[in-house]
């Protein structure tokens, strides 16, 4: 399931899909549906997930978390999105910059 998001408070430019994992889907495959949902493109047209992020490092992570029912969210950008995942399965991708804090070099 994708929904669509345009109506976020104080994003006025910001386009956000949330897609929800099905119960026998992975949730790199979710990633990817998402994708091609705000991308406008058939799933098979992305290039394979794994080549731009670590999928097995984000599969034990949320595992773990929801093995031993922590509350994890990973957040990472993927060309011009940003990505949430949550503990949950749920999947958030909008436009626009990240919503945790980032920290500079320096600092």
């Amino acid at each position: 399931m994708v929904h669509y998001n345009h109506d976020r408070p104080g994003a006025d430019d910001r386009v956000e899909v949330r897609t929800v994992c099905g119960d026998s889907e992975s949730v790199t495959h979710t990633i990817l549906r998402g994708l091609a949902a705000i991308k406008n493109v058939p799933v098979v047209e992305l290039d394979p997930l794994y080549e731009q992020l670590e999928t097995d490092a984000l599969v034990t992570l949320l595992n773990h978390a929801q093995h031993s029912e922590g509350v994890v969210n990973v957040e990472f950008t993927l060309d011009e999105f940003t990505v949430v995942v949550t503990y949950e399965g749920d999947v958030y991708i909008h436009t626009g910059e990240p919503t945790v804090a980032t920290i500079s070099e320096g600092h």
